[in-house]
């Protein structure tokens, strides 16, 4: 049976292997996908560093990247939008599929991740 941590390590396979998602779970892997204040605190850590040669257009960039993060909370929610409708699109596509190779690729990974789980829990 999948779970919401299969779900967690990739969402279209857990769908795609029969995983019972819904937007509540889209959103929830959308808004925690970024540490927001790691992401900020590495671009802040990475200015000092700039050479001067290139610093005309890191600086920009980095400026961008700390907007980003802080808007993160307010439009995590598009990109759950997107996750769901790709779950949506890769269950419709492999959920009943005969293929051996789909066969073969969902149960490696599902294999794999009870793996992980199982040495994450102790």
């Amino acid at each position: 049976m999948l779970t919401f941590k299969h779900f967690k390590d990739r969402p279209s396979w857990a769908a795609a292997g029969g995983y019972d998602f819904n937007i509540i779970d889209c959103m929830s892997e959308a808004a925690g996908r970024i540490n927001i204040w790691r992401g900020i605190v590495d671009v802040i850590l990475e200015v000092p560093d700039f050479e001067l040669r290139v610093a005309w257009y890191r600086l920009p960039i980095s400026l961008v990247a700390v907007v980003i993060a802080l808007a993160w909370p307010l439009i995590f929610w598009i990109a759950g939008l997107a996750l769901y409708v790709q779950c949506i699109i890769n269950r419709r596509k492999y959920l009943n599929n005969k293929s051996e190779i789909v066969l073969n690729n969902l149960a490696v990974w599902r294999r794999e991740c009870d793996r992980r789980i199982k040495r994450a829990q102790g």
